[in-house]
């Protein structure tokens, strides 16, 4: 597939493409990365400058570089980045212009996969880094998870079977976790993560739709222009008919992207790493709270969990109602990191800010593997009583509207559990209607809804 040409070139025809959903991804992979203050940063593949826009929105950095190869493109980002901390150069990969001494952050929002030598790529800007910068980097996931690019290139295959080698999730096999991990630590890059974040695309009507892939900038849009006016109609019918409606027309999807990011090693002899928001060596912190610091759990959490979980007393509403073995909590570390990389979320230590102390545990998580993501938490019981449980699920619920782009989050309690109850309403949720078990007994359902999840359109 190497040789497939995209083609980029209206930063108007791009807006309405990609644009528009490279916005909102922006700012998420923004707060992702996670770095300090007043950082020199080197945008890779700006496109119309959505990551430029969101980095001197979010980052509060000392100077932004956006490039790109594609002069109408940067013409375009120029006119829409008003910043005087912003600018723009046309510039590709293999010729990236450098800095004195680097870039505090070099990073790539969605091109990653288009350049020519993604691998080169990588160790390019990983040279442009400072030493201890962040190189990071973000992509569709193409395979399943970026489902208005999905249901396009389905559609595109029934009426021209060629299409079925032109999708994204074919020609890109370098948007998974693995890859992209293996591509970073390859590249000379440590500390290298990867995590899933979602946004939601929502087209108000088919018309809006389709219309978005009518411009011939980008793959998809390419391919439409390309067909005879026969089969142009008949995607748009195959396309139509397979989309799925709200009552009021509007089509709302989801699309997940994959971000990685390492850290650059030393480039000069002595040179000490760059401050970041975070220890880069710590568990990675999400969100902070009044008290709290809510970050992911790690293996020195063991104790502190085994205090929680494998006491009887704050057992008694959790699950089966049984305390947790040492090792089965071990183990459970184990499958929450691999919740981390495969779903981008899952259980997060509560730390005191003030004294550093691990009080509890919440997240958001699929039991028994369901569809539906679930507010779970419990706490140490000399911390009971003190309103922690609602503080965090509180920020747990903003989390996943601000940064995983969550619709809906439920929760389960027993009918006795009043003080379970009572957190979960403080926190925002409601009362849903209760499930009745095989043997009569039943469970509350709370849920959230969020409903900030189309401003911005």
């Amino acid at each position: 597939m190497a040789s497939v040409q995209d083609p980029w070139c209206g930063g108007s025809d791009y807006e309405a493409f990609m644009g528009r959903w490279s916005r909102r991804l922006a700012p998420r992979f923004v707060a992702w990365i996670n770095v300090a203050d007043d950082l020199h940063w080197l945008d890779v593949g700006c496109g119309t400058g959505a990551l430029t826009g969101a980095i001197c929105g979010e980052a509060a950095p000392a100077s932004v570089l956006g490039c790109d190869p594609a002069q109408p493109l940067v013409e375009f980002a120029r006119q829409s980045v008003e910043n005087p901390v912003a600018s723009f150069a046309v510039a590709g990969a293999g010729g990236l212009p450098g800095r004195a001494h680097g870039y505090g952050c070099v990073a790539s929002l969605l091109a990653l996969n288009f350049l020519p030598d993604p691998a080169a790529a990588i160790i390019e800007m990983r040279r442009l880094a400072s030493a201890g910068g962040t190189v990071a980097a973000c992509v569709w996931d193409y395979a399943g998870g970026a489902e208005f690019l999905c249901y396009f290139w389905d559609a595109a295959a029934a009426v021209a079977p060629a299409a079925a080698e032109l999708g994204e999730g074919r020609r890109f096999p370098i948007c998974h976790p693995d890859p992209l991990t293996q591509l970073f630590s390859a590249g000379g890059l440590g500390d290298v993560r990867c995590e899933a974040l979602q946004i939601s695309t929502r087209f108000t009507s088919f018309d809006d739709y389709w219309a978005s892939f009518r411009g011939g900038t980008g793959p998809a849009p390419a391919f439409v222009a390309g067909l005879d006016p026969d089969r142009r109609a008949a995607l748009a019918r195959r396309l139509e008919t397979a989309l799925p409606r709200d009552a009021d027309g509007a089509i709302d999807l989801v699309a997940r992207a994959w971000a990685v990011g390492g850290t650059a090693g030393l480039n000069n002899a002595g040179a000490l790493p760059m401050e970041t928001k975070t220890n880069r060596h710590a568990p990675r912190e999400i969100f902070r709270t009044g008290r709290l610091r809510v970050r992911h759990i790690d293996h020195g959490d063991l104790d502190a969990m085994y205090a929680v979980y494998g006491d009887a007393e704050a057992m008694r509403w959790v699950d089966d109602g049984l305390p947790m073995e040492r090792s089965l909590c071990e183990k459970w570390i184990g499958i929450t990191h691999n919740n981390y990389t495969r779903r981008g979320y899952g259980m997060s230590a509560l730390e005191l800010k003030q004294s550093g102390e691990v009080v509890g545990f919440c997240g958001i998580v699929h039991p028994n593997a369901r569809p539906e993501p679930e507010l779970k938490y419990a706490l140490m019981r000399q911390y009971w009583g003190q309103g922690i449980a609602t503080e965090a699920a509180r920020g747990m619920l903003d989390y996943a509207a601000t940064t995983l782009g969550l619709d809906r989050v439920i929760a389960t309690v027993a009918p006795e559990h009043a003080a379970s109850q009572r957190v979960l309403s403080k926190a925002g949720m409601s009362r849903g209607e209760s499930m009745v078990h095989a043997d009569g007994s039943r469970t509350e359902v709370f849920q959230w809804l969020n409903e900030g999840r189309d401003e911005g359109h």
